[in-house]
């Protein structure tokens, strides 16, 4: 469309520096409200179910991961587990 429009270099090359630089402008702008936004959402969420869930499910699935015969680790087909 900005070739069409500007047949001439020199308007038509500003033109699309102008279209370049609000891209970046739109892109920088997302991202700074996103993260605006998932911070405001992430600090309404309970931390307490977050600190006494965490734990609980890294220690599973290191025991998981740690005992030989660990049906994860026998149903992922992992070398020197047999299948079940």
């Amino acid at each position: 469309m900005i070739t069409t429009t500007f047949l001439s270099a020199k308007p038509r090359d500003t033109a699309m520096g102008v279209y370049a630089a609000m891209g970046g402008v739109g892109a920088t702008v997302g991202l700074l409200i996103g993260g605006a936004l998932g911070l405001a959402v992430l600090s309404t969420i309970s931390t307490s179910t977050a600190n006494e869930k965490l734990p609980e499910a890294a220690s599973a699935l290191y025991r998981a991961l740690s005992t030989k015969d660990s049906p994860l680790m026998s149903r992922a087909g992992c070398p020197g587990r047999a299948r079940q």
